[in-house]
């Protein structure tokens, strides 16, 4: 083996250990107008994990788990059977929305947390599997480097949803947050992308398009669009 070809495979081994990296020659999920313009990968990428947090991050994840299945598979959602009694289940109606049919969708009742990330994995392992979600509050940098290292062997995506922003290190390759924003008619957010590794953060104010099912301006929100909120963690590529 030759110099170069050690290096190249010493940095391919980092790049998975640290969540990833940048390639820019994996499959992206395309998010629509105007995200797509501005990710440095022209879209969502899949082999990678994706965390979101706020007050709509369970829609946001609908939103970016509906693109993630554009190209076929099913959804694995994981959730822990306590939290799930205390907010309630999972809104079929509300999922039809964004195209997210019970025919694609399993939902995975776990006792504890421990059992949604074991549960989570093991989806990310699965080729059949396009994306995976799983619900939790915590998020360790060994922990996200284990599931970051499944994702990239099972070839779809995760989606980690959380109740909170929380600026602790993890190996998500990006990290946003999602307030609902006040409209008329349809589903709006200000999503913000506050770390991406290899990229810019961020800040969008969009709407989820039922028909094409994919996120688009908002051209008509209730409340202005404003920068990201001060003392908000900081951004990191």
């Amino acid at each position: 083996m030759t110099d170069t070809a050690m290096l190249d495979g010493l940095r391919a081994q980092v790049r998975a250990i640290e969540g990833g990296g940048v390639d820019f020659g994996r499959a992206v999920a395309r998010l629509g107008q105007p995200l797509d313009a501005t990710l440095p990968w022209g879209g969502l990428p899949y082999r990678a994990l994706h965390e979101v947090g706020g007050l709509a991050a369970t829609s946001a994840v609908a939103g970016f788990a509906s693109r993630f299945l554009a190209r076929g598979g099913a959804l694995v959602w994981c959730r822990n059977a306590r939290v799930a009694a205390e907010l309630g289940e999972l809104y079929g109606p509300g999922l039809a929305r964004f195209g997210l049919g019970p025919e694609r969708l399993i939902v995975v009742r776990c006792s504890d947390e421990g059992e949604v990330l074991w549960s989570f994995e093991e989806a990310l392992r699965c080729r059949g599997v396009a994306c995976a979600v799983a619900e939790i509050d915590r998020l360790d940098l060994l922990a996200s480097r284990r599931l970051q290292l499944a994702v990239e062997a099972g070839g779809g995506a995760g989606l980690v949803l959380r109740p909170e922003v929380d600026p602790a290190p993890n190996a998500a390759l990006t990290r946003w947050r999602a307030e609902p924003v006040a409209a008329v008619d349809g589903i709006f957010w200000r999503l913000i992308l506050w770390r991406a590794k290899g990229g810019a953060p961020g800040v969008w104010t969009v709407r989820w398009d039922e028909r094409a099912l994919s996120f688009a301006p908002a051209a008509n929100p209730i409340l202005p669009e404003q920068d990201a909120p001060a003392g908000y963690p900081a951004a990191a590529s």
